[in-house]
């Protein structure tokens, strides 16, 4: 199954130039939304951790908020990058996230100011709505 693709066309100011990286998708918890997105999965270890340093700023896009900075930390051995509460509760508050709400997750490499940046893109999972069809009885 191919990596989806963001739809960049709900998104008000991105780095038109960036490279994009899919990362993961997930099933928002609690935690996540009170705490700080935990950004699960080998792809996240594998673009984060090459930053090389434990906690950095980064700039993070989503539809209902254009580019806020939000950080990120790595904790213990296990290499758990997870999101800062502060700047990621903003985004969720924005965005409507709530929890079991899905969203999906990308790393996007750019150049700012002559420097090769690293942000986010976070975007929810389209809910489709099914309704049960129902025949006319015929018995």
């Amino acid at each position: 199954m191919a990596d989806p693709e963001p739809r960049l066309n709900l998104i008000e100011s991105y780095p038109k130039d960036g490279e994009f990286h899919y990362l993961f998708r997930k099933k928002l918890t609690h935690s996540d939304l009170m705490l700080g997105l935990i950004l699960v999965g080998k792809r996240s270890r594998e673009h984060l951790l090459d930053l090389k340093i434990s906690s950095a700023s980064v700039k993070l896009y989503s539809p209902a908020s254009a580019n806020t900075s939000v950080s990120f930390q790595r904790h213990g051995r296990e290499s758990i990058v997870q999101l800062s509460k502060i700047g990621w509760t903003e985004i969720a508050t924005r965005n409507g996230f709530v929890v079991d709400d899905e969203i999906d997750c990308w790393c996007v490499y750019h150049d700012e100011d002559g420097q090769r940046r690293t942000s986010l893109l976070v975007q929810g999972i389209e809910k489709v709505a099914i309704s049960e069809i129902v025949s006319p009885n015929l018995c």
